[in-house]
């Protein structure tokens, strides 16, 4: 059996532990938003929440950086993070006509 063969199984034998950390990885990541942004929460995140968020984001990085496709996986939740970010900062913004004309 050639090792590339070797590398292969190998590789095939830690897929579900991959995807089990990368599940981890995303609650990780997705939880200090969502102790920022409660249900029904009107105010935006202080400071230093948002320093809290983004070591989050970069802790998570950097443990995934020793290998480029786990970097890779993990820079796509990090990714799917900022993007809930930028949701839940859209539903604070009130858009409703009452709201504008009464400014």
């Amino acid at each position: 059996m050639c090792l590339c063969s070797l590398e292969k199984a190998l590789k095939r034998s830690l897929q579900a532990y991959e995807a089990a950390y990368l599940s981890k990885s995303l609650s990780r990541l997705f939880d200090p938003i969502n102790l920022v942004f409660p249900m029904g929460g009107r105010n935006p995140p202080s400071n230093d929440e948002l320093d809290s968020i983004i070591k989050t984001i970069s802790s998570e990085l950097n443990v995934a950086s020793m290998d480029p496709n786990l970097s890779l996986a993990v820079a796509k939740n990090a990714a799917k993070t900022i993007q809930l970010f930028c949701v839940k900062s859209e539903q604070l913004v009130c858009t409703t006509p009452s709201f504008m004309y009464n400014l």
